[in-house]
């Protein structure tokens, strides 16, 4: 919060994605879409994204982590 109001970290979704620990950003990002000073993004959404980046940065072959970033945010 001290954050956010010292302009320190910005009030975007991005921001909130980058914090840790990220439970309790990703409250706060809740709490802050609740008031409707961000727009509404879907939470399994974000958490999947989290994981997503946790697991293609343990892929060290470039061409294997295009591949599976590709599969994983595939949209019909």
């Amino acid at each position: 919060m001290r954050g956010l109001g010292s302009g320190e970290i910005e009030l975007t979704h991005e921001a909130f994605h980058r914090r840790q620990p990220w439970r309790a950003a990703a409250h706060l990002r809740d709490l802050v879409m609740t008031c409707g000073l961000l727009p509404f993004v879907d939470k399994q959404v974000g958490l999947f994204e989290r994981w997503l980046g946790e697991q293609l940065a343990g892929i060290t072959k470039p061409d294997h982590a295009q591949l599976v970033r590709r599969f994983a945010t595939w949209d019909v």
